[in-house]
């Protein structure tokens, strides 16, 4: 999992961004605006707080950090 450094609304959903460790690259993926529903993750709160949610790539889902309280 990585770390969401930026989050950026488009048109068909959020595109969240993070910096792969090993090649020190930014990476990205879209999450459309239903998949964020269903893993109950308010686009608000991910625009604001990016920094508060990981990545998973395998399973292509967000998590939302347990160690400030609510995690998804």
């Amino acid at each position: 999992m990585y770390a969401i450094i930026r989050a950026v609304k488009k048109d068909t959903g959020v595109e969240v961004i993070w910096q792969e460790t090993v090649k020190r690259e930014e990476k990205h993926e879209i999450f459309s605006f239903s998949e964020l529903e269903e893993m109950r993750v308010y686009v608000d709160d991910l625009l604001a707080r990016p920094g508060l949610y990981t990545v998973d790539l395998q399973e292509h889902k967000l998590y939302k950090s347990a160690r400030f309280g609510d995690s998804f």
